[in-house]
Order: C-alpha cells, then sequence, then structure tokens
C-alpha cells in the first residue's frame, strides 16, 4: 500500500513535469505557428522592446508581419524555397523609431528651398542667400529657412543685409527655430508693415530703438503678416516635399511619425499619398488649434476628421496647442521674469481658464492633446489644464496626451506628469551647449534656472513616460544623433566637457522613447513599436549593437536597412552578400 502511494506520487510528479516541458513545448509551437516566412533574419542582436525588453536571435516576417521572434533553430523552420534568408552577422535589430513631434512634409519642401541650416556666420547665410536667388531668377519670391538667431544681436536679423541682395523681389526667410522670420523692405512694403504697425495679437514686430522703423524681424504670429502674401505651393510641392521627407526619415530608421502642425494642404498631401500607396511610414496628425478661431467650432471640425481617419497608415489623433514661444525670442512663458527684465514673462498664447476648458472639450471628445511648451510658466498652465480635465472626466486620462518641447519645469511640476498620465514628448538633440544656449538662453534666465534645463532624467526619475521626437526640420531627423547627445549632454564631434551631465539619459530610456514609448503616443502599440508576433514588420538593422558602442560614437551607427510592414524601404547594404 506503501509503494502503490510512493508510485502514484511518482507519476503524479512525472505527469505534471510532462504538462510543464508540454506547456513550454507549446509556447515554442505556438510561435512557430503553420506558416512560412517571407523572409528570415539569423545571427542577429534582436533587441525586441517587449515588455521584459528579451533579447533574441533571429526574426521571421510573412505578409507584412512577425510570425516568429527566437532562436535561429526556431526560425529555420520557416524557410521554404521561395524565403529570402539574411545573415545579420550580429547586427543590431530594433523597431523601427517614432518620431512623435516632426514636420516631415514641410522639413522636405524646406530641402528645396533657400536653406540656412547649420551655418555659421553671417557671410555665410548672405552668400548662400545670393548664390540661390541667382540660380532661381524666374522665383518671384525668395523663401527659405533655417538661420540661426545666435548670429545677430539679441536675435534681431536686419533687413538691410537682404536689401544689399535683394531690393525688387521680396525676401521670406524662417528661422531655424521657426518662431521668427527675417524679411527685406520689400516684403515688409507689400505686407504695409511700417513703423505705425501694431503687434497682432500673439505676435511681435521687432522695431528700431531710434527711428522705430521695423528692422526685418517678426516673431510669432507677426511672421503671417508676410507668410499670408506669398504665393501658396502648389500640390505637386507638397507631394514632393512628403517624398523628400519620408526618404530621409527611412534612411534614418523612422517608421512612424506624429506631424506637430498640420494644416489643410498638409494633411491633403498625406490623404493623396496613402491613397496613391506612395506612404512608407505610418502618420499620426496633430491639427493646429488656431487661438483667434472659435474653440467650440475647431473641436468640433477635429471631432470629425479624427473620426474619418481612425485606422491605417493615416490617422488624425491629436490637436496642437502652441501654449507659448521660444525663450531665444523672449515669448516662451515663464514663471518668474526674464533675467534682463525686457522680455516680462512671455505671454501665454491662451489665456489658463480658455486652456483648461479647451483641453477638456478636446480631450472628453476622444482627442489627444499635444502641446508645445518652453517655459515653466507654460508647463505649469498646461498641466493645471490637464489636471481640470481629468477631474471633470476620469476617462480622459486614456487620451494619452503629451506635453512637448519641455525646456524649462518648476521642480514642483515634475511629478505632474506622472500622476496626471501625460508623457514628455523630448527633443534630445537640444540638450547640448550650443550658441543659442550660451547667447541667447542662460543670459536670460540666469544661474539658478539654468541648471535644469532640459531636465530630461529628472523626468523619468519622477516616473514621467519619455518620447522622443526631433522637431525636424528645426534640428536634426536622425534618433541616432539625438540618442547620443541625451546619453552624453555634450555636441557631436565636439571635445567640449558635458553639460548638465546630472540630466544624462541612459541607453535604455531612450530606445523605449524612440519605440514602444513612441508607439503608445501614437497610439500604435498594439501594431508596432515592439518586435513581437503578430505585429507589423516594422524593423531596422543597424550595423553595431548599441550596448556594445561608447556613448560618444553612438551617431556614427549606421542604418543598414529599414523594413515598413515588411517591405524594405531603405537599404545600405546588401546583407546576403
Amino acid at each position: 500500500m506503501r509503494f502503490a502511494k510512493k508510485l502514484s506520487l511518482f507519476l503524479k510528479v512525472i505527469i505534471i513535469i510532462l504538462i510543464l516541458s508540454a506547456g513550454s513545448l507549446n509556447i515554442e509551437a505556438a510561435e512557430y505557428s503553420d506558416k512560412k516566412a517571407d523572409l528570415v533574419m539569423l545571427n542577429g542582436a534582436v533587441h525586441t522592446m517587449d515588455a521584459a525588453r528579451s533579447k533574441k536571435e533571429a526574426l521571421c516576417l510573412e505578409g507584412g508581419r512577425i510570425v516568429y521572434v527566437g532562436s535561429n533553430k526556431g526560425a529555420r523552420r520557416f524557410i521554404e524555397n521561395a524565403t529570402k534568408v539574411l545573415d545579420l552577422k550580429g547586427s543590431m535589430v530594433l523597431p523601427g523609431f517614432h518620431d512623435c513631434h516632426v514636420h516631415l512634409v514641410e522639413g522636405g519642401m524646406h530641402l528645396n528651398e533657400c536653406n540656412l541650416d547649420e551655418l555659421k556666420s553671417i557671410d555665410e547665410v548672405l552668400e548662400t542667400i545670393k548664390n540661390y536667388r541667382d540660380r532661381n531668377p524666374d522665383k518671384v519670391w525668395i523663401k527659405g529657412s533655417g538661420w540661426g538667431l545666435p548670429l545677430f544681436e539679441d536675435a534681431n536679423a536686419r533687413k538691410e543685409l537682404l536689401d544689399k541682395i535683394e531690393s525688387e523681389k521680396p525676401i521670406f526667410l524662417e528661422s531655424q527655430d521657426y518662431h521668427s522670420a527675417w524679411v527685406n523692405s520689400k516684403a515688409l512694403e507689400i505686407a504695409g508693415i511700417s513703423k505705425e504697425s501694431e503687434d497682432p495679437e500673439g505676435g511681435h514686430i521687432e522695431k528700431d530703438p531710434k527711428t522705430g522703423e521695423p528692422t526685418g524681424t517678426l516673431r510669432e504670429s507677426a511672421i503671417d503678416l508676410v507668410l499670408r502674401h506669398l504665393p501658396p505651393p502648389s500640390q505637386e510641392d507638397f507631394r514632393q516635399g512628403l517624398l523628400r521627407g519620408q526618404a530621409l526619415a527611412a534612411a534614418y530608421g523612422i517608421t512612424s511619425i506624429q506631424d506637430a502642425c498640420v494644416g489643410p494642404a498638409v494633411h491633403e498631401a498625406y490623404r493623396k499619398g496613402d491613397g496613391d500607396g506612395i506612404l512608407t511610414v505610418n502618420v499620426n496628425t496633430a491639427i493646429k488649434i488656431d487661438p483667434l478661431k472659435d474653440d467650440a467650432s475647431q473641436v468640433e471640425k477635429l471631432k470629425i476628421l479624427a473620426n474619418r481617419f481612425r485606422e491605417g497608415r493615416l490617422k488624425v489623433s491629436s490637436a496642437k496647442i502652441f501654449a507659448d514661444g521660444v525663450i531665444e525670442a523672449k515669448t516662451a512663458n515663464l514663471l518668474l521674469p526674464y533675467s534682463d527684465k525686457k522680455g516680462g514673462n512671455g505671454k501665454l498664447n491662451f489665456a489658463p481658464i480658455r486652456l483648461a476648458s479647451l483641453v477638456s472639450k478636446l480631450e472628453s471628445a476622444g482627442i489627444q492633446v499635444h502641446i508645445h511648451s518652453i517655459g515653466d510658466g507654460a508647463t505649469r498652465a498646461s498641466l493645471d489644464a490637464f489636471e481640470q480635465s481629468r477631474r471633470l472626466n476620469p476617462e480622459n486620462h486614456k487620451r494619452r496626451s503629451h506635453i512637448a518641447h519641455l525646456e524649462l519645469i518648476d521642480r514642483s511640476d515634475l511629478p505632474r506628469f506622472a500622476s496626471l498620465s501625460i508623457t514628455a514628448t523630448i527633443q534630445p538633440y537640444w540638450a547640448q551647449q550650443d550658441e543659442y544656449i550660451v547667447r541667447l538662453t542662460e543670459p536670460v534666465l540666469g544661474k539658478e534656472r539654468s541648471e535644469n534645463i532640459y531636465p530630461f532624467k529628472s523626468l523619468r526619475d519622477e516616473g514621467a513616460r519619455l518620447a522622443g521626437g526631433s522637431d525636424w526640420p528645426v534640428s536634426s531627423l536622425n534618433p541616432l544623433e539625438a540618442i547620443q547627445v541625451a546619453l552624453t549632454r555634450k555636441a557631436i564631434d565636439k571635445n567640449v566637457d558635458a553639460w548638465l551631465p546630472h540630466q544624462k539619459l541612459i541607453l535604455k530610456d531612450c530606445l523605449e522613447a524612440y519605440t514602444i514609448n513612441g508607439a503608445f503616443i501614437n497610439n500604435r502599440d498594439s501594431e508596432t513599436g515592439s518586435l513581437e508576433v503578430g505585429k507589423y514588420a516594422d524593423i531596422i538593422i543597424l550595423d553595431r549593437d548599441l550596448y556594445t558602442v561608447p556613448a560618444g560614437e553612438i551617431a556614427r551607427v549606421n542604418v543598414l536597412k529599414t523594413f515598413f510592414r515588411g517591405k524594405e524601404v531603405f537599404s545600405k547594404k546588401d546583407l546576403s552578400d
């Protein structure tokens, strides 16, 4: 009897072991499914970015989706005669990058205009403008962007410099941050801007302190006084901008974006691109809310548009609100006055009561809110608005709203991002001590406030979800360059000390920001953002595993291939060689 009991117990143990073993085998078998693969990748460092942040060595794709993630042995079972096999030879595989704050179409159009990006002197800028004018004699307007505010005293570019190049044709040049514009006298004349002109709501016309004449620099909404007179771009201009922008995005491994400020023409470019089958990137659009128009009617129109574009490659998901401007032009809203006492505190574009009401209306309508906020005053007003929205309707925390830029945040507001379920969409490339910071930011913030500019680590430590964005064409579209700056707090390829090193992020933070957290913000985390069975095959292959690369060399890593929904949309190297 005792022997029978022992045998019974022994058999039970064996059965349990067999069940557990079968369970693990069933998990493995479930990964295989009955499908074969179009493409099998072997011998890789596959960082899945799944919940466990697991690392595998092989990946199988079929019909635009992932059908297996796991071992080389398991992946080989998917290979048949028609299957293409890539030997990754240790290359890193990641989900496609998400850029949650970018201007893709307009950035692509910018590439075909008078491009002043990265020029280091006024002479270089003027020579580039002159050369562009000479190469384009048929242009009615000379239009471009990218000039650096720090090149000019008080960030105030003068019309006389442009008048020497061209006095008969109007010139319109937006600054690198797109919050200022530089124009010549002809453009001011066409727009009717004179010494008698008053500032428009939310904008400023720079004037000579001695003569009262406009200097040629316009801030914020004053830019529109000239912009409205420019010939509108054609549909083909927007289409070509999309093609150029998404081609560059693919080269940098970007497969999903949120276009941060979309008007009707840009939306139409995306719609037609999607309809024509040329769209090689997932697009979420943030439709700009105009502070000069009625809030209720704008919310209703956006709600209709969002319901129409809820699924697929193109989604209308967000409302874009500019809470303030930028510190360099003293249009950012601060809790305390600018140190030079010239800019006051900077103005909010929406009064706090109106902002809170607007955010509540949008979120209650099922619309995500995407707020531009630079100053600590604007960030507090934005967080206050979200707090009221959630107080009025607790379901609004599900809207996955976010605040972008966040150059300055009061310490007491840092924990509120997590408690209110607000994602911080950061631009890591900006976290370096460039001329903007040295000449225009630190002098007007003072020592104490300048000790925590772009407080990325503080946000993370307080539990905030971080998402990555470039704000291209304001700054580099390349996520790997942005990640290097986030890790080092240094300019790329410059032998300088780290700037505010206590705010450095670690690589894991950055990869999450540009993959699964970006997918969360774009409400696509069920279909992309991680490499898991059933998700779309939005995948990038890098020539080195970032975890083996020194932080100061991340920007030198190359994207070898980019796949969007299983289709190769960029290739630097044939891995089958």
